[in-house]
């Protein structure tokens, strides 16, 4: 029987470029439903990792932003206060940049001027907008845990690495409210310091001291140069926050 030699029909220029074109838009959703499945993914990340530092600094500063600072005072003590949130906001839109170069943050004044208020929303930033990874601690609960650790079975240097690790350390006021730091508690200090600064890790700090010289008296003059080196430097001196806040 002889062979069936009548050509196939051969699928259209048009036809052949109607199916790429489908299956180029169908990959481009796929594509862009897992790009968006990702994305998700690392925000939820992002806010679980925020939660639970903010539960550490307190639900109090959970919810901190520069754009919900309560202005307050008198026309200069405002204008000092634009100044400091002005100048922590180009930190942040720049932080990437400030993070990679080292750049730390030191906020300094009188007790209750919003110095924490304004590192949280800084800390909210890298979290929820960056994924950087933060860690925080006040002065008490820092040198508490050094204290614990190397009591424990921990090494000193071990202890030192724990607080060098994290992109970002933000310390609260690591003063006691009168006098200066012990030499063990000084020298532990330095070593993390000390070590962030040569690893090029941002430190963010607060301070409840009225000048540098007060700061380098009761902290040390080494701490203290490397906490301000290439840093954003602020003097927050104005009326109690607290009380405005309310």
């Amino acid at each position: 029987m002889a062979s069936d030699s009548t050509p196939k029909p051969q699928p259209s220029v048009e036809s052949t470029t109607s199916d790429d074109a489908t299956k180029a838009v169908r990959r481009a959703e796929r594509e862009a439903a897992e790009k968006t499945e990702a994305q998700n993914r690392e925000n939820g990340k992002r806010l679980h990792t925020w939660q639970m530092l903010s539960r550490r600094i307190g639900s109090r500063y959970a919810d901190c932003r520069l754009n919900a600072w309560k202005f307050h005072g008198d026309s200069a003590q405002q204008d000092r206060q634009r100044s400091v949130t002005d100048s922590i906001r180009e930190y942040g839109k720049g932080m990437l940049d400030r993070v990679k170069e080292g750049s730390g943050v030191f906020l300094f004044g009188p007790p209750g001027t919003g110095k924490d208020y304004l590192v949280a929303a800084l800390m909210r930033c890298a979290v929820l907008a960056h994924g950087l990874e933060v860690e925080w601690a006040n002065g008490v609960d820092l040198f508490g845990a050094i204290r614990d650790a190397i009591g424990g079975e921990s090494s000193e240097r071990q202890v030192v690495s724990q607080w060098v690790s994290p992109a970002i350390l933000s310390l609260s006021d690591p003063l006691p409210p009168r006098g200066g730091l012990t030499d063990f508690q000084a020298s532990m200090l330095f070593r993390i310091v000390d070590s962030r600064y040569r690893a090029m890790r941002p430190t963010w700090v607060t301070l409840n001291v009225e000048n540098r010289a007060e700061a380098e008296s009761r902290m040390g003059t080494q701490v203290v140069s490397r906490l301000i080196d290439s840093g954003l430097v602020c003097r927050c001196e104005w009326s109690d926050f607290r009380t405005a806040a309310k």
